[in-house]
Order: structure tokens, then C-alpha cells, then sequence
């Protein structure tokens, strides 16, 4: 499991579920700041809450749930890297 953070990372959705499915189902759990599913193929999608805690009530309440058939992968996402240019920019501020 990946360090705790207030983003979590769900795999193997179906397509059918929408950005509102899952907005209303975390909601259950804490507010959520927005649902992201950057793959137009809808396999994965990215939770953001305001609060850790509620990251860890959700991740708990739904870890192995079936969402439209599926069994959905739930952990903390992994924090993204800084890339070069925004490293290189944020030195020059």
C-alpha cells in the first residue's frame, strides 16, 4: 500500500461508470475536491479529497467493491514527479 495522501488511484472501472458515479460515491465519504479519469478508455481514475482522513474512510469502506461489474482496485496514488522545467522554473521565482 502507498503512503497515505488525500488522492486516491481506482483501477479496473468499468466504462460505464461516469465522473459522477464516482463523485456521489466518495462523497459518502468526505468532500471530494474532484474525480479525474485521464484515459479516455475509463480503466482508472484519480479521487481527490480535501482531507486524508476521509481518503482512508473511503479507501477502507471500498476497498473490493464491485462498481458495474467490475472488482475495483483502490489505493493511495503514487505523488507525481516534478519535471525538469518546473524545477528549473520554480528556482528562478
Amino acid at each position: 500500500m502507498a503512503t497515505p495522501s488525500d488522492n486516491l488511484w481506482l483501477g479496473i472501472l468499468s466504462s460505464e461508470l461516469t465522473d459522477s458515479d464516482l463523485k456521489n460515491l466518495f462523497l459518502k465519504y468526505g468532500n471530494v475536491h474532484s474525480v479525474t479519469t485521464p484515459n479516455p478508455s475509463r480503466t482508472y481514475a484519480f479521487v481527490y479529497f480535501i482531507l486524508i482522513e476521509d481518503a482512508k474512510e473511503a479507501m477502507k469502506g471500498l476497498r473490493g467493491s464491485v462498481l458495474r461489474g467490475n472488482e475495483t482496485q483502490i489505493d493511495f496514488a503514487k505523488p507525481g514527479r516534478t519535471s525538469k522545467f518546473l524545477g528549473l522554473c520554480l528556482t528562478l521565482i
